[in-house]
């Protein structure tokens, strides 16, 4: 395809109304793409008020070809010498592929930003009903034997019957077009399962909270009052051992498998040490669990009781629980 071949090829090349005084007419106009491009298009007029343009704006996909209606609007008198000085521009440009017409920017047509844009004037021819000519058909019923009156009853109806087709023509695009725009409107931004699955990590969020600040039995605060040897080898620490224990299975949910040292290290909500973590894995029914001689575990009180959260949870979301 060579580079000064147009984007597109409009027919007719003008305009043409048959005038008839308080009576609105029409003219249709084809639009072919004729490239391998998406092409937008865009028909601008010198009186605006005087035609109903409809689409106005498009975009025709390669090969492909659309229907403009340009309906002139009833007039009380007629022109004079029945001339029309009204003149129409059709703009078109190359957009990217699957490009909506709402998605055009509105400097697409505009050329001062570098963009090639084709412009294809017509002009404004307005006709008589006496001196409109009909086409291969009408000329064959002025041929006919048929009476004058039994002619124009004819032609009136094949009218009436190409106008009733380009009119469904055109609604069947606006329909396509309307379905398009529905569907992308419907399309939430994200699935079902994406939203479940965000409010699952806020709800065990939660849980941690949860788990990291409620209140812990008096039971095994005493224990770690008898297994700890004195208040000083401890330091200066919180003796609400519970919570500091389920702090530290938050950060194991976070890293895994840690050394004593390591998770001590990583404590930043309180002053923490070796020995401490190593007495408060000594709680019975404590969420740490000492896994070898220098590691720190998530014990099975702390993953039971997060399934037993997780199996409660589920029913709720309407999900089910699998073992």
């Amino acid at each position: 395809m060579s580079d000064n071949k147009p984007l597109i090829y409009v027919e007719p090349e003008e305009l043409k109304f048959q005038f008839e005084l308080e009576k609105p007419s029409y003219c249709d106009l084809k639009v072919s793409n004729n490239t391998k491009h998406h092409v937008a298009f865009k028909v601008k007029t010198t009186s605006p008020k005087k035609y109903f343009v409809r689409p106005n704006t498009g975009v025709i996909h390669p090969w492909d070809s659309c229907v403009i209606r340009v309906t002139h609007q009833a007039q009380r008198e007629y022109p004079q010498d029945m001339q029309c000085k009204d003149k129409f521009l059709l703009q078109s440009t190359i957009v990217s592929p699957n490009r909506d017409v709402d998605d055009l920017p509105p400097d697409t047509f505009n050329k001062d930003g570098g963009r090639a844009v084709e412009e294809f004037k017509l002009s404004v021819v307005y006709i008589s009903p006496k001196s409109s000519k009909g086409n291969t058909d009408d000329e064959a019923l002025k041929g006919s034997k048929s009476s004058p009156d039994n002619n124009q009853v004819l032609q009136n109806l094949k009218e009436e019957r190409d106008a009733a087709v380009q009119q469904t023509q055109q609604l069947q695009q606006e329909l396509e077009t309307l379905k398009r725009h529905r569907q992308r409107r419907s399309s939430p931004g994200f699935s079902l399962k994406s939203a479940l699955f965000m409010a699952l990590v806020g709800i065990i969020f939660g849980f941690l909270m949860k788990l990291c600040f409620s209140s812990p039995s008096s039971e095994s605060v005493s224990k770690l009052h008898g297994a700890s040897s004195s208040r000083s080898k401890l330091g200066n620490y919180s003796t609400n051992y519970a919570i500091n224990a389920r702090c530290f299975t938050c950060l194991l949910l976070d890293i895994g498998l840690a050394r004593t040292d390591e998770i001590a290290w990583s404590c930043t909500l309180f002053l923490a040490s070796l020995e401490f973590v190593e007495s408060l894995c000594s709680i019975p029914n404590s969420s740490l669990f000492p896994y070898g001689n220098c590691f720190v575990a998530r014990s099975p009180v702390a993953l039971v009781a997060f399934r037993e959260f997780i199996a409660m949870l589920l029913p709720e979301l309407g999900l089910e629980y699998e073992e």
